[in-house]
């Protein structure tokens, strides 16, 4: 059985979630609806937020999504920034996801020629 990607696993999370509790579909109750399902893997972060009411909490969460988004867009502009090892890993990774999809890279061009061959 092939084991599912950390990407794959969040998104089936967050459908179920959505399929459950159907406010989480509003935009503006996405940041409520992050904490909802993030906080309770976080068992020692959950207790020491406990003092702290949930529209803190909330907030914090958008600014840390606004910032993380931010970083993406800068480093989409600057591209020179972004490290070489990384670089070559997410190159490995988008490979290994198109193998394990079924993409053949250069199956394509095969068929061609073997029909000229035909």
């Amino acid at each position: 059985m092939k084991k599912k990607s950390k990407t794959q696993t969040t998104y089936e999370e967050v459908e179920k979630y959505c399929k459950e509790e159907y406010r989480a579909r509003y935009l503006k109750m996405r940041n409520r609806a992050v904490l909802n399902i993030v906080l309770p893997k976080h068992p020692a972060l959950a207790r020491a937020v406990e003092g702290i009411d949930k529209a803190t909490l909330i907030k914090f969460a958008k600014d840390i999504q606004t910032y993380a988004r931010a970083f993406r867009q800068v480093l989409q502009v600057h591209k020179e920034w972004t490290n070489e090892q990384e670089k070559y890993e997410k190159m490995i990774k988008e490979q290994e996801t198109q193998i394990n999809l079924g993409y053949t890279p250069g199956f394509k061009e095969d068929l061609e020629k073997l029909s000229t061959l035909i």
